[in-house]
């Protein structure tokens, strides 16, 4: 029941309109429904309106889908029916499927997929004169792994994972190709003083010394 799954009775529900249910996060365009003035023929079905966000009565965000179904009130008056499936679940696996297949499992930076998603997404807006990418390595990065071992080895990649993410540019993105291998896309470098800018910056976070402790 919808007044379960929203924390409402149903007494509430019933002085409530679709759009008094739509939570703030939503990312369509006012109620959950169509308006009665769309309605079809009663006995025709409406298309499933895919993954809105309601609100339960204490704010929290609930993801759904919503069908639809043309009828007739008690009055004869058109109205909709409508069922609403939870999917918040789903969703928040589908999101965790994602997440993994697009970041780097040791460092949590964008992997090379999501590289090159990001990369493809801003070479083809408006303004990809203005987008640019810095690819660097760690010299003598096998020595690391083959003196002190792979452990070793991934606390380094993480702690300059770390730098990168919190050194570069807000508007940047730091990705992990593989073992020693970054890179650092910015889609306006204009705006972070330039690309000879943008390298010094980069540079003097991977150039800073990693503590052995």
């Amino acid at each position: 029941h919808l007044s379960d799954l929203l924390g409402y009775r149903v007494s509430e529900l019933c002085a409530m309109t679709d759009q008094d249910i739509v939570h703030p996060a939503d990312p369509g365009e006012g109620g959950l429904l169509p308006s009665t003035s769309s309605l079809p023929s009663p006995g025709g079905v409406g298309g499933p309106i895919a993954h809105r966000v309601v609100a339960r009565s204490d704010g929290e965000p609930v993801l759904c889908q919503v069908h639809s179904k043309p009828s007739v009130s008690e009055a004869g008056g058109p109205v909709w029916l409508a069922i609403f499936h939870d999917v918040t679940e789903q969703a928040r696996h589908a999101e965790e499927l994602r997440y993994q297949a697009t970041h780097d499992e040791v460092t949590g930076l964008l992997n090379r997929r999501g590289f090159e998603e990001l990369l493809s997404s801003l070479t083809g807006a408006r303004d990809a004169g203005r987008v640019a990418v810095l690819f660097c390595d760690l010299d003598n990065f096998k020595r690391v792994n083959d003196s002190l071992g792979h452990d070793a080895g991934d606390e380094v990649v993480v702690e300059l994972a770390r730098r990168l993410r919190d050194g570069v540019p807000p508007s940047c993105a730091a990705a992990r190709l593989s073992g020693d291998e970054f890179v650092v896309v910015c889609p306006d470098v204009d705006g972070v003083g330039g690309l000879s800018r943008l390298a010094e910056v980069v540079s003097g976070v991977l150039r800073t010394a990693v503590p052995d402790d």
